[in-house]
């Protein structure tokens, strides 16, 4: 459990692990999903890779949203009513920041930036996305502390049937989930990677979380989170053609709005936060440098990015370690800056 002052080591193997994820599904390494054709649906066989990237590097980015929200969920019990401005100050900061620094690096690389504020809704939609970019994760991070608190507040005051209101929000949630994309699809509206929708369990899977991580069934409720994930895994692929819905971006595979993903998080972040063993100092640097890594490497090697899909495995690699050793390069850097450091 908590160990060290409060300090979960666990979440240090955990983040040096999810950023190494990310990176590597943005770079595709282990080649091109074969999930991209709707055409291939009826005979359709998952390859490694696929099972791979959207059973295991695709765990990533809700995981660090879950990570985030359990932490705020066991603190917030023991501070202040401030203390939830603070985090949204924090969560603010860091969406102005890389929102306008990825905008500006993008009109220095000669992108064409008039359709990011082109009317309210446009504008709203840069502003959602983080500049229409990975930095979607701190307006979402925003909306899911908001959601948190609000619980928070709601069952401190009622006490009784907690428990209830909870799981019922969460199966309510997981519900929206699967039916949003299908719903927001006949008005001809888009149900991409970066909608808050996609994240909205993960405020209610924190508390779950928050009250298991120190039960005594915590084995059993571990294994049963596990066996859930690979339940609702092996799903995905059977019922693939049902995901599939006309304005969805990319993949006829979601990319988050799956049952199985959050109880894959869950099953991560219980595990790791019984962990007490203290990691490698390796582990410990790279798991501080998450946050830096994920933020920088998007900007390196970002025009080759649409390309990737015609590299070579080598190729691929070579800009997989590019992004990584260069994420990890800037993000000492910023660290070494006063004002910069809080940004990483």
């Amino acid at each position: 459990m908590e160990n060290n002052k409060n300090y979960f080591f666990g979440f240090d193997y955990l983040r040096a692990g999810l950023c190494i994820f990310v990176v590597a599904w943005h770079n595709v390494i282990f080649g091109p999903p074969t999930v991209l054709n709707s055409s291939m649906i009826e005979h359709l066989s998952p390859t490694v890779a696929d099972i791979i990237y959207f059973n295991i590097l695709l765990l990533a980015v809700p995981t660090f949203f879950l990570t985030s929200i359990f932490l705020y969920v066991l603190l917030r019990q023991h501070r202040p009513a401030n203390y939830f401005i603070d985090r949204i100050k924090r969560f603010a900061s860091l969406l102005i920041f890389w929102s306008l620094t990825v905008s500006l690096y993008r009109y220095m690389m000669g992108w064409n930036l008039n359709d990011y504020f082109n009317g309210r809704l446009q504008t709203a939609l840069t502003i959602v996305t983080g500049g229409r970019s990975v930095f979607y994760y701190f307006f979402s991070l925003i909306v899911l502390t908001g959601i948190a608190e609000a619980f928070f507040l709601f069952t401190r005051k009622i006490k009784r049937h907690k428990n209830f209101i909870l799981w019922v929000s969460l199966a309510f949630s997981l519900i929206i989930l699967i039916i949003a994309p299908r719903v927001l699809a006949q008005y001809k509206i888009a149900f991409d990677f970066w909608s808050p929708f996609n994240f909205i369990p993960y405020a209610f899977c924190a508390f779950i979380i928050a009250d298991y991580s120190t039960s005594k069934h915590y084995n059993t409720i571990t294994a049963v989170l596990f066996l859930l994930y690979l339940v609702f895994s092996v799903m995905d692929w059977m019922l693939i053609k049902y995901y599939i819905w006309d304005h969805y971006r990319g993949y006829i595979m979601p990319t988050y709005a799956r049952i199985s993903i959050p109880f894959g998080a869950m099953f991560l972040v219980l595990l790791c936060s019984r962990i007490a063993r203290p990691p490698a100092k390796i582990i410990s640097h790279l798991a501080q440098y998450s946050l830096g890594i994920y933020c920088f490497h998007t900007f390196i090697s970002e025009d080759r990015l649409s390309k990737l899909f015609t590299f070579s495995s080598s190729q691929r690699l070579l800009n997989f370690l590019v992004q990584l050793g260069g994420s990890i390069i800037l993000t000492a850097v910023f660290k070494r800056v006063i004002w910069l450091r809080n940004f990483v």
